[in-house]
């Protein structure tokens, strides 16, 4: 039975172990494919995901390509202050309701929340593209990641214009 060892991320040795307790703390996340790891028959450390070890290893596709993503939610998004405006306008009118600027708000976070939803779903980590209630931080970032046009941020961009001077 070999006994495993690997560097931790400060660099220390942890061990000996197991192949079932290396195996744990591969499913726990513990280490992942970057740690190096040695035992006894290696003659040097080597990263696990190329040692046998690695058949431990969760195998994750790479995400859905970017111009495959659905484009639905990016595309309401890109229009969202537009119909805020209108639907602004509507409650004012219809109920009377003179401070109705909640509403462009509530549009942008749910388009955002969904395009959101849609990406993870794709496979993408959108931590990387900040937080989306900074929308055009959120679609600039998105555009940069998916490696697709940045028609929608500057529609984004437009319609926000277009909203305020309608005010």
């Amino acid at each position: 039975m070999k006994n495993w060892y690997y560097l931790a991320d400060n660099a220390s040795k942890q061990g000996p172990f197991e192949e079932a307790a290396i195996q744990e703390l591969i499913s726990e996340k513990t280490i992942t494919g970057e740690n190096q790891v040695w035992n006894d028959e290696l003659p040097a450390w080597q990263p696990l995901k190329s040692s046998e070890l690695a058949k431990y290893l969760e195998i994750v596709p790479p995400p859905t390509p970017g111009h495959m993503v659905p484009k639905l939610w990016i595309w309401l998004l890109g229009f969202a202050p537009l119909w805020g405006s209108v639907i602004s306008v509507f409650l004012i009118v219809a109920f009377k309701n003179q401070n109705a600027d909640w509403a462009t708000l509530v549009i942008n976070v749910i388009c955002c929340a969904m395009d959101e939803r849609a990406l993870k779903k794709c496979g993408y980590d959108t931590k990387t593209m900040g937080a989306w209630w900074l929308i055009p931080v959120y679609m600039w970032k998105r555009a940069t990641v998916l490696k697709t046009g940045r028609i929608t941020f500057w529609i984004w961009i437009v319609s926000f214009i277009l909203s305020l001077i309608s005010w």
